[in-house]
């Protein structure tokens, strides 16, 4: 590169820093000023490197000299990406509104105004900003996108998800608006099935996208294809655990597990029971891949819930289906319950004289649970 060539230098820093060559762009930078020590541009570039290195001190340095430069508008808005970068978020937007005092009509002004907005949870001012930006480019994908989270912050959930819409029309492959129309549709208006074509497709743009298996998972489960969902979830905690992500309590075994029980005894409540069994041969299966204590209480809260129904002969032969799938150590930890529900059936006195204190004590108390009903 010529000495003085500024635009050479420019695209090379610019390069470097696609690439993730941030200390390479930064020694470019460096180079450049040496022979064009008055250029915004490059001065701009120092920052942005020694923004994306944390050294923020000698980022707001170069700042400083791109302020006493003069900037233009581009230049305003340059000057708050870097703002931005560093988490001064309201000094942003002071640049980004200098941006747009010299030029009305600078699209990347008002997008990042908007995106500094919300950040700061001012989601009225973002939604306005991007409105501004779509005015004056109506076929951004990545405003679509925006202004659709904006709305979702304002509970405007209809109209995000309208701009989640335009968003995949005008770049059918965006990945991200294609995650956001899943969640939104998945988690507010309760389409699973919509929900489903949504992570489906993240899938298909990035196989290894965690958390579109783990949404997917909970969409699968809402429509009763358990199995199904049951390894989706385990596909993305593996991708999670890979990723070194930490996974949201509701995507794992031991939410399908816990859902599957509290769905099992509301049904056993209003006496479906076929669909109560059901969710409990469910529930046992995801139970299988949890913390084997954390599994034991919420056994024991079903059985207790059970009992609270009135439902004993359900209750009695549940018991006998959490000990063929669960395991033999099961039969110990529920014989009490298997005693107080034979006790409550027949009013066997006998039943309580053949126990140990503390045992006829506790099957005592086990049997108040279908008087506290």
């Amino acid at each position: 590169i010529k000495p003085d060539d500024v635009s050479a230098w420019t695209e090379q820093i610019m390069t470097l820093l696609t690439q993730g060559k941030v200390e390479d762009a930064l020694e470019s930078c460096v180079e450049a000023l040496r022979h064009n020590s008055d250029d915004i541009n490059i001065w701009l570039l120092r920052a942005m490197s020694l923004a994306m290195l944390k050294r923020e001190r000698e980022s707001i340095e170069s700042l400083n000299k791109v302020k006493e430069l003069k900037p233009n508008a581009e230049m305003w808005t340059n000057y708050g990406v870097v703002m931005f970068m560093l988490g001064k978020d309201e000094e942003a937007i002071i640049s980004y509104d200098k941006a747009i005092q010299i030029k009305r009509d600078l699209e990347g002004a008002w997008f990042n105004r908007g995106s500094a907005l919300g950040k700061l949870g001012r989601y009225d001012g973002a939604l306005e900003s991007y409105d501004k930006a779509l005015q004056i480019n109506p076929d951004d994908a990545t405003t679509w996108h925006s202004h659709g989270s904006a709305l979702g912050k304002l509970g405007r959930y209809d109209e995000a998800l309208e701009s989640y819409n335009k968003a995949v029309q005008i770049k059918p492959n965006f990945e991200e608006a294609w995650f956001s129309s899943g969640w939104l549709i998945l988690s507010k208006f309760k389409k699973f099935e919509e929900a489903i074509v949504c992570f489906d497709k993240v899938i298909q743009l990035e196989p290894d996208n965690a958390t579109a298996w783990l949404n997917r998972g909970t969409a699968l489960y809402n429509l009763g294809r358990h199995e199904e969902a049951l390894e989706s979830i385990k596909k993305g905690e593996k991708l999670a655990l890979e990723q070194g992500l930490k996974i949201a309590p509701q995507f794992s075994a031991t939410s399908l597990t816990e859902n599957s029980l509290a769905n099992s005894l509301k049904n056993l409540g209003e006496n479906n029971l076929g669909l109560a069994d059901n969710l409990l041969m469910d529930a046992l299966k995801s139970g299988k891949e949890m913390d084997k204590d954390d599994l034991q209480l919420m056994i024991f809260g079903y059985v207790k819930g059970g009992i609270k129904t009135g439902k004993l002969d359900f209750v009695k032969d549940a018991i006998g289906k959490i000990v063929s799938e669960l395991g033999e150590d099961y039969d110990q930890l529920l014989r009490l319950f298997g005693k107080a529900i034979d006790y409550m059936k027949t009013g066997d006195v006998g039943i309580l004289e053949r126990l140990q204190v503390e045992e006829r004590e506790i099957v005592q108390d086990i049997a108040k649970l279908r008087e506290s009903k």
